[in-house]
């Protein structure tokens, strides 16, 4: 049996992160949902994932800034999550290493053909 794909959720809005992460683990993910972007430094400092979902926008330490932070850390993959239409804020996240920016509501079927394609590079169940 293949390994789950792993993936860290983090967004400060508690109902994104359950609503997602069902979505994800139906999938066939093994999903870890954050809604504290202190934890998600912490967690995404400690264990790698295959893909690393992250809101820009939260408070204390916005997305760009964990992104920084736990760039170098062996995740795969790493996607921003945006409520806000921000070309300069997009390009920033993209200039920092994000794979992408998706915007809010999002666009599940985008992220799951993300998730299809890690698979896919690894071996690993959707």
């Amino acid at each position: 049996m293949s390994v789950p794909c792993r993936v860290l959720l983090v967004d400060d809005e508690e109902d994104a992160c359950v609503v997602l992460g069902d979505v994800l683990e139906c999938y066939g993910c093994e999903v870890r949902t954050v809604c504290d972007p202190a934890e998600a430094l912490r967690i995404g400092s400690s264990e790698t994932f295959d893909l690393v979902v992250l809101d820009i926008r939260m408070p204390e330490i916005d997305g760009i800034e964990v992104l920084r932070r736990i760039r170098s850390r062996g995740h795969r993959e790493i996607v921003m999550l945006t409520g806000f239409i921000d070309d300069d804020l997009e390009a920033k996240a993209r200039h920092e290493g994000a794979a992408a920016v998706l915007h809010k509501p999002v666009d599940v079927d985008a992220l799951l053909a993300r998730i299809d394609a890690l698979r896919q590079e690894t071996g690993r169940q959707a």
